[in-house]
């Protein structure tokens, strides 16, 4: 009966569900073990307990998605991922624009490339800032220990290349 609860909980997709779900099957499990006074119950009631851990697990399953997780607070699942996205591109095409400009050092094309790289910059710098104002402060502290230290590298990279063009 054990086995089946846990089967019929894992395609679960709502926690709330799955946890009501368990918390029903756990509460049928022990009083099954009651009533039969099975040779057994010591493993029924373990069984129990894994249920009961599992029911927390999911209860407080953060999904990721992009590196980000998704906590629920002040911004919509879809509208964080959605954000979460937007910032990714924006990193991704500043260290590009950042590769760019240190590929055309010494090129008639860096003084462009070195502004596209300032831009791009600018703009990934822009959307962290708007997303970390825009969420709860532990979704902004979440948010901060997994994307601070690549927004830290953006600029330091940015800043090391105005260095190079200084020094020459």
């Amino acid at each position: 009966m054990i086995r089946t609860a846990i089967r019929r909980a894992a395609p679960l997709r709502s926690n709330v569900v799955a946890q009501r779900q368990l918390h029903v099957n756990a509460q049928t499990a022990r009083g099954a073990a009651a009533l039969c006074r099975i040779p057994g119950q010591s493993l029924l009631l373990q069984q129990q307990h894994q249920l009961q851990q599992r029911a927390t697990a999911l209860a407080s399953a953060r999904w990721s998605v992009g590196g980000a997780r998704m906590l629920s607070g002040s911004l919509s699942d879809n509208e964080l991922r959605s954000r979460t996205n937007d910032f990714q591109d924006d990193f991704a095409e500043a260290r590009m624009c950042l590769g760019d400009a240190n590929d055309s050092l010494e090129t008639v094309y860096f003084e462009e490339d070195l502004q596209d790289a300032q831009d791009a910059v600018k703009a990934c710098l822009a959307s962290y800032e708007a997303l970390i104002n825009d969420l709860s402060p532990e979704q902004a502290g979440a948010f901060k220990r997994e994307n601070g230290l690549k927004v830290e590298q953006l600029k330091g990279e940015l800043d090391a290349l105005m260095q190079s063009l200084l020094e020459e």
